[in-house]
């Protein structure tokens, strides 16, 4: 596979570069955009994608989001944890069964927390 930058800033990917057959002409933000996306990036590409169930999409923002979304970015808004200290869903249980029996009214407001952030991936995601 062949990558050449043209005046003007575009990016050529083509996986024959002798004959030009299957050539495609990329802006270099594109370029980027695929070869390097970010996370806030990789997170708009997991709620796009027609690939992945509704659950599988919740699964993994359970697994990977502390903070609720800035809508229309996908980056995390770190003035909106879900819990202080910050927790995905993921963590707000294994937090909560550390405590639940030594200190309730804790392990009762991870639970809380956990709810609301599970209530809102599910709006977020959508679906069954």
């Amino acid at each position: 596979m062949g990558f050449y930058q043209k005046p003007g800033g575009t990016v050529v990917v083509t996986d024959s570069p002798i004959d030009g057959a299957g050539w495609v002409e990329l802006s270099a933000e594109q370029y980027r955009r695929i070869v390097n996306p970010t996370v806030a990036e990789q997170r708009q590409d997991l709620l796009a994608s027609a690939e992945l169930s509704s659950s599988d999409k919740r699964k993994a923002l359970y697994e990977t989001i502390k903070y609720k979304l800035v809508a229309v970015t996908c980056e995390e808004d770190t003035t909106q944890p879900f819990f202080d200290p910050p927790m995905t869903v993921d963590g707000l249980q294994l937090e909560y069964a550390k405590y639940v029996g030594d200190d309730d009214d804790y392990a009762a407001s991870l639970l809380v927390a956990k709810k609301a952030a599970k209530d809102y991936i599910r709006l977020l995601v959508g679906g069954e």
